[in-house]
């Protein structure tokens, strides 16, 4: 046979994989659009001014400040690698439109399925190219595209996996160097990529091939740390180690359990299928897991099931993949390392591990983003069970039911979140319309952030910045409800109400901060999916924080740099108060600001000759961290203070200031 007549059997498998190379285009193509009709949403509006940056000056990409918490701050003081931001950058001189910089996203969505399907023909041959539909369009991945960071980080991590299994098959250090190189934009990307680091060194433990393993962490490590070292020299604070430093777990860690069963079992159920298939279920158990699942999920129109709903769906996700993972080690024992069949399911093993590490270590709150990593390997683990099935062709149908049930269960959430997205240009538009109804030339403030502040400034509002903003008599003020948005006191003396719009599209159902910032991702709904209040100003007004005294400290101590010094006028708005926790707790977040609460030392003076002793105490304290000749003098005068432990503080106080 010549190239012009092949073998049969040569134009067969020619035909297969084109066929499969055309399946994975599609997939991803069917990705990106799905993402490109979706309007800016959650975070895209924050990533979309630092690509901004970047195109105006590239070297200079986090020179400015962003108000997207309680006050603005320096954008290095927030968790933006720069992956994500210089490649929009790019997108941005381009098209100015967001279904083109959605579509110029398409190369992730490309190297998300082709490293996916990679993995699984690697470890789960049979089942890679379903498994792969039901993953890249999965609630976890489907949704949560938009322009974020997470599902890129999440491409390069499979890429640098895919290359460096690849690696090892072809004894290649080019291809392990490129590995390296991939996980080092991966880190760069979303810092929770670092597992890929970590699985990577447990595979050449494993393989003993340390120096090639050694090779390709390092030059991650090198990518990762040359940046860091670049924006230490630049700003001065690292971005990393700068959130290291001043960081902050939202949720207590033994909460965290339950928050991963509940996005396991919110956005795996199918996975719960495969799992329950692959260790052996009958067709009657698989229809009934089938039966509640769906049932769940259409019960969430009716009434909110899901609280009930995903921690048992989750629990019995995690126990599928613990058996999966675990049976065939505890079967072969510690010798079955020597064989090479073992060393995967080790290896599987210990990146599930890692995966969980990485999950509780690094999440500051439970979100889907967070357990991207860690679906990926539970789908790696129990497609490659299922796959070792005796009665595999058997299960042919089953892995199509369950692919087909995981794509509407995709397709369920993607639609609400499109939903979600739509809701903030359509009240902006709905808001503007009613305020031109009635406009004087009066100005419009608004509070929110996410896609809602983005269409806000579009149409030309201004942010309220608490204890900045004056507000004059006769301007509008919207507040939107649920968007995440900066706190601010709603006084009935300085606002009228003037109107309401509302926002209802779409199922009873919702997305929002149970899938970007909580654990029930998606969730039962009542009443309007978004809805703005309209005021208007009585008088001139300093829009005032409503944070209470021990949410301003908390912020002082723990937000650290330019961030938490934003607090500042708050804080000595609160040393006036009448409730002496209130006075206490507000020196408290004055001493942590140091020389950042200079312009408190005559507040701070004044408060200690308070009542009550702990407020003294603090007052003499945060005087001490100012340490200015105006704080020297107030402590001076309060060296004879009735209570010792005020007496003591200030003399220690003045040791810090020594001589004066």
């Amino acid at each position: 046979m010549n190239a012009m007549n092949p073998r049969p059997g040569a134009t067969a498998s020619i035909g297969k994989r084109r066929a499969r190379i055309a399946a994975l285009l599609g997939l991803a193509l069917l990705l990106t659009a799905l993402n490109a009709v979706k309007p800016l949403h959650i975070d895209d509006p924050f990533i979309h001014r630092v690509a901004e940056q970047v195109r105006a000056d590239p070297t200079d990409p986090y020179g400015f400040d962003i108000f997207w918490l309680q006050w603005p701050q320096p954008v290095h003081e927030e968790l933006t690698p720069p992956v994500v931001p210089y490649w929009w950058a790019l997108g941005l001189t381009l098209a100015e439109h967001p279904v083109a910089w959605k579509l110029w996203l398409f190369p992730f969505a490309l190297i998300l399925t082709v490293a996916l399907h990679s993995i699984l023909r690697r470890f789960a041959r049979g089942v890679e190219l379903p498994v792969v539909a039901l993953t890249v369009l999965s609630p976890a991945i489907l949704p949560g595209f938009n322009l974020m960071q997470d599902v890129p980080a999440l491409a390069l991590a499979a890429a640098a996996l895919a290359l460096y299994f690849e690696a090892h098959a072809r004894d290649s250090w080019v291809w392990a160097l490129a590995a390296g190189g991939l996980a080092g934009l991966a880190t760069q990307t979303k810092y929770t990529a670092v597992a890929v680091l970590a699985v990577i060194a447990l595979h050449g433990l494993l393989s003993r091939r340390f120096l090639r393993a050694g090779a390709a962490v390092g030059l991650a490590l090198a990518v990762f740390f040359g940046w860091e070292a670049l924006m230490t020299a630049r700003y001065g604070q690292g971005m990393f180690f700068g959130q290291v430093e001043h960081g902050l777990f939202w949720v207590p860690r033994g909460q965290m359990v339950l928050h991963l069963l509940r996005l396991l079992g919110a956005t795996a159920p199918a996975l719960l299928l495969l799992g329950l298939a692959a260790l052996g279920a009958t067709r009657g158990i698989l229809t009934a897991g089938a039966a509640v699942v769906c049932g769940g999920f259409l019960s969430l129109l009716f009434v909110p099931v899901e609280t009930l709903l995903y921690p048992v769906l989750g629990a019995g996700l995690a126990l599928a993949v613990g058996a999966c993972a675990s049976g065939r080690l505890l079967t072969a024992g510690i010798a079955g390392l020597s064989r090479p069949a073992r060393k995967v399911d080790w290896l599987l093993a210990g990146w599930l591990v890692v995966e969980i590490g990485v999950f509780f270590a690094a999440s500051p709150f439970p979100a889907v983003r967070r357990i991207l990593g860690l679906t990926i390997v539970s789908t790696v683990i129990l497609a490659r069970a299922l796959s070792r099935q005796a009665r595999r062709e058997a299960l042919r149908g089953v892995v199509a039911v369950v692919t087909a049930l995981g794509l509407l269960l995709g397709g369920l959430f993607w639609y609400v979140d499109l939903r979600e997205a739509q809701a903030s240009p359509a009240a902006v538009r709905q808001a503007l319309a009613e305020i031109g109804a009635r406009s004087d030339g009066s100005r419009v403030w608004f509070v929110g952030h996410w896609g809602f502040q983005h269409y806000c400034e579009q149409a030309g509002f201004r942010p309220v910045v608490p204890d900045v903003s004056r507000v004059r008599a006769g301007d509008w003020l919207l507040v939107p409800d649920p968007v995440d948005q900066q706190r601010i006191v709603l006084d009935g003396d300085e606002l009228a109400a003037a109107g309401r719009v509302a926002v209802e599209t779409g199922p009873a159902l919702r997305t929002g901060y149970g899938y970007y910032g909580g654990s029930s991702a998606l969730t039962h709904a009542r009443g309007p999916r978004l809805t703005v209040d309209l005021y208007r100003a009585r008088r001139d007004f300093v829009a005032r924080s409503s944070w209470t005294a021990r949410q301003l400290a908390d912020w002082a101590v723990q937000a650290g740099g330019r961030t938490a010094a934003a607090a500042l006028p708050a804080l000595v708005r609160s040393l006036a108060s009448s409730a002496a926790d209130d006075r206490m707790q507000a020196t408290r977040g004055l001493a942590a600001l140091g020389r950042l609460g200079a312009p408190a030392v005559a507040e701070l003076g004044r408060s200690l000759g308070d009542a009550e002793p702990a407020v003294r105490y603090g007052a003499a304290r945060a005087l001490g961290a100012i340490g200015d000749a105006a704080a020297r003098q107030a402590l001076e005068a309060r060296l004879d203070d009735p209570d010792p432990g005020v007496r003591e503080e200030v003399r220690r106080a003045l040791d810090r200031l020594g001589p004066g």
